[in-house]
């Protein structure tokens, strides 16, 4: 348990800049087989007001991983072999945002392109310096608080993207493809007048001001991979047939 002394210690001791604001709001995840290493690394991390919490393997880590804050995950790197490096990937299978920041004593060339490899984006030499240990953790704090920003953002516009009538997703996809109103029309097989009142309710449910805005939303959201649902050739996608289409309007 830290005492008040330590309290006030660490925070005399923490890194200048550094602000409890700033990251009490995320979390470094430690995953160490030592536990005394842990608890070490543990108390150089609040010193900068990062909250920690331990694992003692990848496994533990994947088991009780139900932290929603931006963050990180350190992992140590004692002994011989990939099961460390492989912590990466298998959080990357879960979907996680998580950066991943290995800390190696002395490692091996290999090793270090492995790490590299499955998606570390930092690796450092043990021992290293704390502050350059605390700074690469806050850099990677803070890649993935952007990471669930744009997730967030990407998640809410496809939301909206399903709140779209069929009718509403066809125009918009010819929009996104340079269609005029006129060509739109013709394509679909429905009057300009009928472009233009399904135009106005998709730019409403969007929440675009301009055809431009509501081209950069919908290659966001869909993050320009995805195939359009109505056969109209998208940037990025090869030309499609629009084919025949009965009119319903």
């Amino acid at each position: 348990m830290t005492t008040a002394k330590e309290d006030s210690t660490a925070a005399d001791a923490a890194p200048k800049g550094t602000t409890p604001g700033a990251a009490m709001d995320s979390v470094v995840h430690l995953v160490d087989e030592d536990p005394g290493a842990r608890d070490r690394l543990d108390r150089l991390m609040r010193r900068a007001y990062l909250p920690c919490r331990g694992y003692r393997d990848s496994d533990d880590l994947l088991l009780r991983l139900n932290d929603d804050r931006p963050g990180c995950v350190l992992v140590t790197l004692r002994t011989p072999g990939m099961a460390g490096v492989r912590t990466q990937q298998r959080l990357s299978d879960t979907g996680s945002t998580l950066s991943v920041v290995f800390l190696g004593d002395s490692p091996r060339v290999s090793a270090a392109v492995g790490a590299m490899r499955a998606g570390a984006e930092d690796f450092l030499d043990s021992p290293t310096d704390d502050d350059t240990l605390i700074e690469t953790v806050q850099q990677a704090v803070a890649r993935d608080r952007r990471r669930k920003a744009r997730q967030s953002a990407r998640l809410a516009l496809r939301q909206r993207l399903a709140r779209l009538t069929p009718r509403e997703r066809e125009t918009l996809e010819a929009v996104v493809s340079g269609l005029s109103n006129k060509g739109i029309a013709e394509a679909l097989s429905i009057s300009p007048k009928t472009v233009e009142l399904h135009r106005a309710h998709m730019m409403h449910k969007m929440g675009a001001g301009s055809v431009a805005e509501v081209v950069k939303l919908y290659l966001f959201a869909t993050e320009a991979a995805t195939p359009p649902v109505t056969g109209f050739p998208l940037p990025g996608h090869g030309e499609r047939p629009i084919g025949n289409r009965q009119r319903t309007d």
